[in-house]
């Protein structure tokens, strides 16, 4: 379209809604946006707990990803608008997936963002992807990545070309390396394995990408947590496997979730009771990678830590290129 006034070229993005809002995804499925730039306060026990809280514009698209490698894409000035979360509608009831689908990751992409989404499984398989391969917006599910019947989908991240990634095991064990070493894929492919994992019964809990001056915040089944500066981790090959993240203490099984952020960045704790604790990186204890975690809420054996979500920025267009600001969450698989 050409306004004939001053002949710039107007976009459809251009007619579409300018507004400032967040993206609200529950453990029971809701999907709602805000009705303002504001997102109401998350209560210590809420209807349903957020698995997810994006920032976005409603000239973004949001897309879905579900456990067996399928995924969709939605405008987000097309949700349903809530104030609260667990007020919307099922995200199957918006798309092609359905109720039996587990859904594993969600993020906001900008209309003509650039770059690469990076991927991984349960298993420790990465994959990734240049984000001009993805359709645009759609609500028929297509393929992401080729997953076994044996594996799942559980995080997707949107990367520039040379960030570095961080993976997390339950184990305690973490990995960094440089998102080059992964060589871009087709979207019906499968991936390579990006960390050795202890055994059979070990697996990833994080996915994340690294920012300058952040920490590596971890979080155990029975409440422990600590954070280590993200300079302690070092740059390694892929599928190696990885330096020490986590000690884990004799009462606690494994780590259930880790996310990366600075000092400020305001974490949920989610509960299988249905209770959440909200604390900043800052208010853990902070150390080396060998530092003792320490308790940061009671549990009991049906009070275990569940996950940990942040509210994450919506990702911003400069010069072409991303400026990596997505989801920090563990996978939404339960």
């Amino acid at each position: 379209v050409v306004n004939a006034s001053d002949n710039k070229v107007v976009s459809a993005t251009d007619l579409l809604p300018d507004e400032q809002v967040w993206v609200m995804i529950g453990e029971k499925g809701t999907l709602a946006r805000t009705t303002s730039p504001e997102l109401a306060p998350i209560p210590k026990k809420p209807t349903e707990q957020p698995v997810a809280l994006l920032e976005a514009n409603t000239q973004d698209i949001l897309y879905l990803f579900a456990a067996n490698g399928q995924a969709v894409s939605l405008p987000v000035y097309q949700l349903p608008q809530s104030r609260e979360l667990g007020v919307g509608t099922h995200w199957a009831d918006l798309t092609g997936l359905t109720r039996r689908d587990h859904l594993a990751a969600a993020l906001i992409r900008p209309f003509n963002a650039q770059g690469y989404l990076f991927m991984a499984t349960l298993g420790g398989v990465v994959k990734r992807v240049e984000l001009d391969d993805l359709p645009g917006i759609t609500t028929e599910p297509f393929t992401v990545m080729n997953v076994p019947t044996d594996d799942a989908l559980g995080w997707v991240r949107i990367t520039n070309g040379e960030d570095h990634i961080v993976l997390v095991t339950a184990a305690g064990q973490a990995i960094r390396f440089k998102e080059e070493e992964v060589r871009p894929m087709g979207l019906p492919a499968g991936g390579v394995f990006g960390i050795k994992l202890a055994n059979e019964a070990d697996g990833l809990v994080a996915l994340d990408v690294v920012k300058p001056g952040t920490y590596l915040w971890s979080v155990t089944d029975n409440g422990l947590a600590k954070a280590t500066h993200i300079d302690e981790y070092p740059t390694q090959g892929r599928y190696g496997q990885g330096v020490i993240n986590m000690r884990l203490p004799q009462e606690a099984a494994e780590v259930v979730a880790a996310v990366i952020g600075s000092e400020d960045t305001a974490i949920i704790v989610t509960t299988a009771v249905g209770s959440t604790k909200q604390l900043k990186i800052k208010d853990t204890t902070i150390g080396g990678r060998n530092i003792k975690p320490r308790p940061l809420l009671k549990t009991g054996p049906r009070n275990q830590v569940t996950g940990a979500v942040i509210m994450a920025a919506r990702p911003d267009e400069l010069e072409g290129e991303l400026e990596t600001a997505v989801p920090q969450q563990m996978s939404l698989l339960k």
